[in-house]
């Protein structure tokens, strides 16, 4: 698959306008986009959707006030109405708001919709084993309100296993693994940590967490 995969996104690359309906719609009016890296988002949403949070999707006030007041975009629940393939989805008056915004407007009441979910299996909301000879970091912010510290802390303390270590970055945002937790933080200390992790074959013990200890504090004083 991953052969095909890298296949698939040269094959787009190398067309050129017109030669290539798939790359064509990819690349839309830009010339200098390339078809892959559109492929990619597409490959990565189709992943985010098809494994929800909860199997039932959330409700959404099909109110501007509401929308507005939330910490997060309306994409993600967007992607996974368009996804589950249901017009009767409570996320869909997220969608429909959405498409209200854009600029000209969209009606997307039009869209022929096609499930990309799957039924929940036995492993549904299971916790995992680690498997003999290999090793988790889990890592996670504790200011990530998309993938909350709860669920990063459910998972290293019910996985099956003691090979196994938890990192958590005091004021971490999502992506911890290479976002600054500030504005001046410039340790790059996620990244430093898993190439650690990695260059020494998955060695919990021996994995270096010491640059937490250059990280700046944060400074919630504003001249705004």
């Amino acid at each position: 698959m991953y052969d095909a995969w890298l296949a698939t996104y040269q094959k787009l690359d190398e067309a050129k306008v017109g030669e290539n309906a798939c790359a064509d719609v990819l690349r839309g009016n830009h010339g200098d986009v390339s078809p892959s890296d559109m492929l990619r988002t597409v490959f990565s949403s189709e992943v985010s959707v098809t494994n929800p949070w909860t199997y039932h999707h959330p409700r959404r006030i099909p109110n501007a006030t509401a929308l507005q007041r939330n910490g997060r975009g309306t994409s993600p629940l967007n992607l996974a109405f368009v996804g589950c393939g249901n017009w009767s989805d409570p996320t869909c008056p997220a969608l429909m708001y959405y498409g209200q915004q854009q600029l000209p407007p969209v009606d997307y009441s039009s869209i022929e919709l096609a499930s990309f979910t799957y039924k929940p299996d036995q492993y549904y909301r299971k916790h995992a084993k680690i498997p003999d000879g290999a090793s988790v970091m889990v890592m996670n912010g504790k200011l990530d309100f998309q993938t909350i510290r709860e669920w990063a802390v459910d998972q290293y303390e019910n996985m099956e296993g003691d090979n196994k270590m938890l990192v958590e970055f005091e004021y971490g945002p999502h992506c911890a693994g290479y976002a600054p937790t500030t504005a001046e933080d410039e340790t790059s200390c996620g990244a430093r940590i898993i190439a650690s992790y990695i260059a020494g074959g998955g060695d919990v013990v021996k994995t270096d967490t010491s640059c937490m200890a250059e990280l700046p504090a944060i400074n919630f004083e504003s001249d705004f």
